[in-house]
């Protein structure tokens, strides 16, 4: 058995002051239990919003009249109650404390407060002056936005609380490129796509907690990054030829054959198509199925496609894809690109791919 720590030795007993701080101090925090402040005529008091204030002044016996004002307005006059404010009462500590206690101070309660005293000489009067400090809270945030690839952003933050928070945004992304940027405006020029997502306003004042709101950013661009991939197409067994795009709003999709379109259901056919990713499946390949296919995704900005080059095989070799819309010849040990892809309505050149030797595929029990 290994041995214990120190704090493990310690007697259970003996741990118990050290918890029940711990959890006062986290109570405190949370607001489960009231946090008095107290104050004494000359000083300035600063106290958090919901908080109890005691404010303290000591009288000699021999005073004959004392009263708590706040401004001009009388609060109490010896034991005799002048405010309609059920928050506010007298508390007599001690014959000579003349205690005024304020629950769930707000910034209302803020300002002097005099404590006078008339005694057998000419009267005394002390002041002490209140402060409110007010924790952050986030007023207004710009609306969720939706913009296109290349456009300029401008979001809006706008927070209360005294002191005055400190209001500052951040790109919630763990590929964010953009740090900390301090103001109620936040400004992005010719955003891409990888800008998109979640961006979080914090206030701060160090009263509480930060208050955080977010929003979030969508950025639609083109169709882009389309990529055909077959399983291999042998004769007389189940077939598929799968394409998927990069594309916000995500694109619809539309397959071809020789240039002329396909559809679901016709020629034993099938066409799937989920989110980003639209797949051809054959039941049944046959030689009629051999051939060039295309498959085009749009999306209201623009139109990407690619296309593949199917040939009859005897055996299954490594899984070919035709990337950016060239095209692919399978089975006999080499491939390339052809140029001719069309995105946007602007004509891409292809370029030779890395040639690849042909391998059979292994099944291992």
């Amino acid at each position: 058995m290994g041995q214990r720590g120190p704090l493990a030795r310690q007697s259970p007993l003996l741990l118990l002051p050290l918890l029940l701080l711990l959890l006062i101090n986290i109570c405190t925090e949370l607001g489960v239990f009231a946090v008095e402040v107290i104050g004494r005529p000359g000083e300035n008091v600063t106290i958090r919003q919901g908080e109890t204030a005691i404010l303290l002044c000591e009288i000699p016996s021999t005073a004959k009249q004392v009263a708590w004002l706040n401004r001009s307005a009388i609060l109490f006059a010896k034991d005799l109650r002048w405010t309609q404010d059920q928050r506010i009462s007298l508390e007599r500590r001690s014959p000579t404390q003349y205690a005024l206690r304020v629950r769930e101070v707000g910034l209302r309660d803020e300002g002097p407060y005099t404590c006078s005293l008339q005694g057998p000489g000419s009267p005394h009067t002390a002041t002490l002056y209140l402060l409110v400090q007010v924790p952050p809270v986030i007023t207004e945030i710009s609306e969720d936005l939706t913009i296109d690839e290349g456009s300029n952003v401008t979001a809006f933050c706008s927070a209360t609380g005294r002191p005055e928070p400190a209001v500052s945004w951040r790109h919630l992304s763990p590929a964010a490129q953009l740090e900390e940027v301090e103001g109620e405006f936040l400004f992005l020029e010719r955003v891409s796509r990888t800008q998109a997502g979640e961006y979080q306003c914090s206030a701060a004042n160090d009263v509480t907690i930060a208050d955080t709101r977010r929003l979030r950013l969508t950025v639609n661009y083109v169709p882009s990054d389309v990529e055909i991939r077959s399983n291999g197409m042998l004769l007389g067994r189940a077939g598929s030829l799968r394409c998927q795009a990069s594309a916000v709003p995500l694109p619809w999709f539309i397959w071809s054959k020789e240039d002329h379109r396909l559809m679901d259901g016709l020629d034993g056919l099938r066409i799937r198509t989920e989110g980003r990713v639209s797949v051809l499946s054959f039941q049944n390949v046959s030689s009629h199925d051999y051939g060039n296919y295309s498959c085009s995704a749009s999306n209201p900005l623009g139109t990407a496609n690619a296309s593949l080059l199917a040939t009859r095989v005897t055996s299954l070799s490594y899984p070919v894809y035709s990337k950016g819309g060239g095209q692919v010849r399978w089975g006999s040990g080499q491939s390339w690109l052809r140029p001719g892809h069309q995105v946007s309505g602007r004509r891409v050149s292809g370029r030779p791919a890395q040639r690849w030797p042909a391998r059979r595929a292994e099944a291992k029990c």
